[in-house]
């Protein structure tokens, strides 16, 4: 609950369980300043905390988060909504059969809710349809982002593979000693450029590597 200053009272989070005890969490998000505001590539504008991930996430136009839950009462799955209760985006989790997540997919209701309100009322109709096109390439099934992890017979997370469409693939690999100390960790990355040239999709890749 927040209080205006003239005394007005605006819910921020309400939680609700289903028949089975599982739990569903609706979270009423500040709206910015700016209502067109738009994704790009570089650049996603204001970034939402997500629970069960130490990473942050666009959803353009969203005004609701909700979480739901599993019977352990761990993030499942998060979605944003705007206004008019659409759905903008989504954050889904796996796990294994201990809890740890496997994977971590988010996804976009579409290359219009990938750019943000503003898209069609500021973008000309011929770059219009060549970026959806180019995105529809970019990010197949809507998938704007996977991050899946791997583990040890101890439980320690030993790989971290995340994936921003076909745009970039970071790779971390973690080697722990006998007293479970991390002693070496290997990070590769792969950028891609791409874009549209008479209608044919051309990539450019720049691949990197450190060591830890």
């Amino acid at each position: 609950m927040t209080v205006d200053v003239d005394g007005t009272k605006h819910e921020t989070e309400r939680s609700q369980y289903d028949d089975n005890g599982r739990k569903t969490k609706v979270v009423f998000l500040p709206v910015p300043e700016t209502s067109g505001a738009t994704c790009s590539t570089s650049s996603c504008g204001t970034m939402y905390g997500v629970e069960g991930t130490d990473v942050a996430y666009s959803a353009p136009g969203a005004t609701t988060s909700t979480t739901t839950y599993d019977d352990h009462e761990r993030p499942s799955e998060v979605t944003f909504h705007d206004a008019n209760n659409a759905l903008v985006s989504r954050v889904v989790f796996s796990r294994d059969d201990e809890g740890r997540v496997l994977s971590e997919r988010m996804e976009f209701a579409g290359p219009g809710r990938l750019l943000g309100p503003a898209f069609d009322a500021t973008v000309p109709p011929d770059e219009r349809a060549s970026l959806r096109e180019l995105l529809k390439t970019v990010f197949e099934d809507h998938t704007f982002s996977l991050a899946t992890y791997a583990y040890d017979e101890k439980g320690h997370r030993i790989e971290t593979v995340r994936r921003m469409g076909t745009l970039s693939e970071e790779r971390v690999t973690v080697r722990y000693d006998d007293f479970d100390n991390p002693v070496e960790e290997v990070r590769s990355d792969v950028n891609r450029e791409m874009r549209m040239d008479d209608g044919v999709v051309k990539t450019e890749e720049r691949p990197s590597h450190v060591q830890h």
